[in-house]
């Protein structure tokens, strides 16, 4: 069992589903077989470190030592305690080897094994750690989780993982949430669809946003909800596919009609990309009025962007506010959330962050436009991260329009 696999993530899944086939409900360690469980895992790691962590896993070495190992413990346990003892030793090769298995994209099923990595980001005072994970539920492991059972459909992506680790795995990370409009004046409204009344001057600024971000080093940069239209998405696409030192861009939101249905969605654009995947709102905004949102309702869906270090993902606005999709997102093990947002208030989307600060030690970028509403300046930012501090909102009651919130991770907004 231990031999025939390729990879250390295969192997470990194999144990696991082997426990499981043989009727194991709890860890070992989680029964009165605690101490012959440590002398195992104790006896695995010693024998096992003789070829050393950064040898090329070899399930025949593994298997040869396994069979050498006498111990009490049922099959089923002593596959557990193996499984235990790779994913303590082998777990930063997990995710490469995961989507080499998978493909480049691929629907994460319900049920389904997945790997999450320790905390990769840096902030300007050091690293944050993943808390430990205490009584872990049927067959996961520190580092391997199982797909819950909610009714949110997981997209994971994985074409650009060298794109996306480059860019979000440096440190220290520096964010920014961009403020594109002063107030209402500047934007289309309803019985319209929420736009921007001048796209010209509307791409000026955007421009102008983006070429302060690239000079501050930036990595990347959320755009707020509805700030532009299908045609700037377009052009903007184009430049980045063409660029290979621009920032990772969340590009706002459209409404616009896709495949017979009309959706509110987010571009995420790479440099030498252009658009590397979408992400249509599934929770639709309703006024005290009673007037919805121009978009039809759909099953809820996110898309994990899948480096082999990092994992990043998008939601618009009120689907941040739904806690399903927050703990969902947290136990993916995503690292960067970016939300663009239109709303008279951000105080209420501390929850995401504060869900993934808890599970997966990510940061979170909500980026909120107009700078005023109904005559009173609101909330045009929040920052959640996990090294220093826990959520900081931020509140222009003056200064330039538009402007960016510039936030190296752990040291809280710096403009």
């Amino acid at each position: 069992m231990c031999r025939a696999p390729a990879t250390a993530w295969r192997t470990v899944c194999t144990l696991l589903d082997h426990a499981e086939q043989l009727g194991l409900r709890a860890s070992p360690w989680a029964t009165g077989e605690i101490d012959e469980a440590e002398r195992v895992r104790r006896e695995l790691e010693r024998r096992l470190s003789v070829r050393g962590n950064a040898e090329p896993y070899s399930g025949a070495f593994v298997g040869q030592v396994v069979g050498a190992v006498t111990t009490s413990l049922d099959e089923g346990e002593l596959a557990f305690v193996v499984a235990r003892v790779l994913d303590d030793r082998h777990w930063p090769s997990f995710t490469h080897a995961w989507l080499e298995e998978r493909g480049q994209e691929f629907v994460l099923g319900q049920g389904e094994r997945y790997p999450v990595d320790e905390m990769r980001l840096m902030g300007a005072v050091g690293h944050s750690s993943r808390p430990y994970r205490l009584s872990l539920p049927e067959g996961e492991l520190p580092h391997v989780r199982r797909r819950s059972e909610e009714n949110i459909e997981v997209v994971v992506q994985g074409k650009h993982a060298a794109i996306l680790d480059g860019l979000v795995a440096r440190a220290p990370l520096t964010l920014a949430a961009a403020l594109i409009n002063d107030t209402w004046d500047d934007l289309t409204v309803p019985p319209n669809s929420v736009a921007p009344k001048r796209p010209d001057r509307q791409m000026a600024r955007i421009r102008r946003l983006l070429l302060q971000a690239r000079e501050r080093d930036v990595a990347a940069v959320v755009l707020p909800e509805l700030c532009v239209n299908a045609d700037m998405v377009a052009h903007l696409a184009t430049e980045w596919a063409e660029q290979l030192d621009a920032p990772l861009l969340f590009a706002g939101s459209v409404h616009q009609h896709h495949a017979g249905q009309r959706v509110n969605r987010t571009s995420v654009l790479l440099p030498g990309v252009g658009v590397a995947w979408t992400h249509d709102k599934f929770s639709v905004f309703e006024t005290r009025d009673g007037e919805r949102e121009p978009i039809d309702p759909k099953r809820p869906s996110v898309v994990l962007g899948c480096g082999a270090l990092v994992r990043v993902a998008t939601v618009i606005c009120k689907d941040a506010l739904d806690v399903a999709t927050a703990n969902l997102l947290g136990d993916l093990g995503v690292h960067l959330l970016a939300v663009p947002a239109m709303s008279e208030v951000l105080g209420p989307f501390s929850t995401a962050p504060e869900v993934l600060i808890a599970r997966s030690q990510g940061a979170t970028v909500v980026a909120n436009n107009p700078r005023v509403w109904a005559g009173d300046p609101v909330d045009h930012a929040l920052l959640g991260h996990p090294v220093r501090g826990m959520n900081r909102v931020v509140r222009r009651t003056g200064g330039r329009v538009p402007d960016l919130g510039i936030a190296r991770l752990g040291s809280g907004w710096e403009q």
